[in-house]
């Protein structure tokens, strides 16, 4: 019973990682802000060139450009652990707008039930993510579930440290072949898992 209760939480919150990732390919960079136009300049009249003088005038430069700061996003905060709780750490490599959106879908899951309780911990990015699971692999400190992008997928297999979602969504019963988009669920399937 137990086992079947992990299974079927760990096969939701891989489906909330499989969620992430196409968040993430869908996610855009923001808009580069536009270039101003250069202010238009008269054009000059022949004069006499200035009279030398003593003393060099010193070097000015122009102002450095500015661009508008990148908009400040605030971390959704993890709920608490219940006391008791089985600890499930997830590893994910989204920042900003999609790393809030994978906290809240980990705080939805972690409000609807007392029984497990899933500490996401967020990394820099997708290649830190994959980087340190692979130096976690000779410690042995890895985390229960980890999200990385497609193109990780087969590097994710070669360690031999990780179990296809298909293999949940078997046990489960589940089929979400119509729910994806055929070339995504193509970029994470190997083997046909």
């Amino acid at each position: 019973m137990i086992h079947v209760k992990i299974a079927r939480s760990l096969s939701t919150l891989l489906l909330l990682g499989m969620l992430a990732s196409l968040l993430a390919a869908c996610g855009g960079s923001p808009a580069a802000p536009s270039p101003t136009a250069a202010p238009s300049v008269a054009p000059a009249t022949a004069a006499a060139p200035p009279a030398p003088t003593s003393a060099s005038p010193e070097a000015t430069s122009a102002p450095a450009a500015t661009s508008a700061p990148a908009p400040t996003i605030t971390p959704v905060p993890a709920v608490e652990q219940p006391a008791g709780a089985t600890k499930i750490t997830f590893w994910f490599g989204l920042t900003g707008a999609n790393g809030n959106v994978v906290r809240t879908l980990v705080n939805m899951y972690n409000s609807s039930q007392s029984t497990y309780y899933v500490e996401a911990v967020q990394q820099p990015d997708y290649d830190a993510t994959i980087t340190k699971f692979n130096t976690s692999l000779a410690g042995g400190d890895l985390p229960n579930v980890v999200q990385i992008y497609d193109i990780g997928t087969q590097r994710m297999i070669d360690t031999k440290r990780i179990l296809p979602v298909q293999d949940f969504i078997d046990q489960e019963g589940l089929t979400l072949a119509d729910d994806l988009e055929p070339a995504v669920a193509r970029y994470y399937t190997i083997g046909g898992k």
